[in-house]
């Protein structure tokens, strides 16, 4: 063989030898680890855009005063939205996060057909600028268990095929928020139940309750947080998202409506805005034969209180509750009644004027005014009342009484500077066709408190003894 051919044949040899070890030896291409939504950032996320395959629209939106996010959504049908409402702040976040979670798998953005069903999701951002949103594909059909999400000019993403089934959001009670009173609890300042064509108005300064319709009284706090507990856990069966016009116009005189109210403060440089924040709740009809769910109509908005303005937050929208939430409320104006009769500490009490007797704090404890010192059955009656209208709490609290009282007593309270605090006319009670006394009763110009117990026979005797 020439010498010439060896050469070539060597080279062509060392050629293929190099190509085959390039070959076997060839690096990964680098792997595309970006994520889908690489500019948007999950938490300055305004509003999530849903369009399933059915034709629906959900909006997810971002609330005020307090509310996270708002859901409204077409029907089926008429492709009319229902009424704004609360959504599950928790689970629109985690939907947010799982989207921008996404990983780019592919730079293929046609694995989707054009024909097929998808979701269509976009998400709209400040940072997006004058993009506006990001949008993405959801295929609801699965290959292997795996569905395709795809971002156009981006590439595709695969998740999960349950993924495509929570995007395609069929049962949009799992979305809404389910208590109808969603706002700050803890911070109401005014309650309102009314119906029937009476009103019972408590409001709240600092974290003492007064009533303050249909009279004027200290309020009972247990009574007052029985309420705002049975408010703030009354929830929704389900929501009405096509309610008929006769059940909508029904609301016009309801049974009972029931409001809470609290006031927003902001400011911005030296400009103060205060705003009151309202959540109504109109209850109506049973919503069942058996009348263990009720129709209300729930509505939200807040107020300016420079301006006069108002800006809708949620509803009016139709939703069925538990009748079993609203039945402990307290519809009459007595049991939100402070039981207590002294408006005032007892420690902040120097003088007690009972009738004709008249005792007044020393060092010591207590005597009679120009006295030197008190009997031991004085002293013992004196505290004693002192701690039935001081510290317990009446059997029972009326605005008017169940019988005349006879020849009340007056009681004046008195602080150290001599200013009356608190005056007090007393009666006692007897049991029907005897003499015994049964109660001892207080009257402080508005409501009746009854006490009840074994020492008010004794106490009773003592607080109605002629002078001698």
């Amino acid at each position: 063989m020439p010498k010439a051919a060896v050469l070539v044949a060597l080279m062509i040899a060392v050629s293929l030898s190099v190509i085959a070890y390039l070959t076997l030896h060839k690096p990964p291409l680098p792997a595309l680890t970006s994520r889908l939504l690489s500019d948007v950032d999950p938490a300055r996320v305004d509003t999530v855009a849903i369009q399933p395959a059915d034709g629906r629209a959900i909006m997810l939106s971002v609330g005020d005063e307090g509310v996270e996010w708002v859901l409204t959504a077409s029907t089926t049908t008429d492709k009319s939205f229902t009424a704004p409402w609360p959504a599950a702040a928790s689970r629109v976040r985690a939907a947010i996060r799982l989207l921008c979670d996404l990983k780019v798998e592919s730079p293929r953005d046609d694995l989707i057909s054009p024909g097929s069903k998808a979701t269509s999701v976009s998400l709209t951002s400040s940072e997006l600028g004058s993009m506006g949103t990001a949008l993405v594909q959801i295929a609801e059909s699965s290959v292997a268990g795996r569905t395709n999400i795809v971002r156009t000019g981006i590439g595709a993403a695969s998740a999960e095929s349950n993924f495509a089934q929570a995007f395609a959001m069929t049962d949009l009670s799992l979305w809404r928020e389910p208590l109808v009173f969603s706002l700050a609890p803890q911070e109401w300042s005014r309650l309102e139940v009314s119906g029937q064509g009476s009103a019972i108005v408590m409001s709240r300064v600092g974290r003492a309750w007064a009533l303050q319709k249909p009279i004027s009284a200290s309020a009972d706090s247990t009574a007052v947080e029985k309420t705002i507990k049975a408010l703030s856990g009354a929830s929704m069966v389900r929501f009405v998202d096509k309610p008929d016009p006769e059940v909508v116009k029904s609301f016009e005189k309801p049974a009972a409506i029931l409001t809470t109210e609290f006031e927003r403060r902001e400011q911005v440089g030296e400009r103060v805005t205060r705003r009151v924040v309202v959540q109504e709740l109109r209850v109506g009809s049973p919503a069942d034969v058996g009348g263990t769910t009720v129709l209300c109509q729930a509505t939200a908005w807040s107020r300016d209180l420079t301006t006069n303005a108002t800006t809708n937050l949620w509803g009016p929208a139709v939703v069925v509750v538990d009748s079993a939430a609203l039945a402990g409320l307290a519809s009459d104006a007595a049991s939100y009644v402070s039981r207590v009769s002294l408006r005032s500490p007892v420690a902040d009490i120097f003088q007690v004027a009972i009738g004709e007797w008249v005792y007044g704090r020393v060092a010591s404890g207590w005597r009679p005014v120009g006295a030197v010192t008190i009997t031991p059955d004085d002293a013992k009656n004196l505290q004693l009342f002192l701690s039935l209208v001081g510290d317990e709490r009446a059997s029972k609290v009326l605005l008017k009484p169940a019988e005349a009282l006879p020849t009340p007593t007056r009681v004046s309270f008195k602080s150290s500077d001599g200013v009356v605090v608190q005056d007090l006319s007393l009666g006692i009670a007897r049991a029907t066709g005897g003499e015994a006394i049964t109660s001892i009763v207080t009257f402080d110009g508005t409501s009746y408190r009854v006490y009840e117990s074994k020492q008010i026979a004794g106490l009773a005797e003592w607080l109605f003894r002629s002078k001698k």
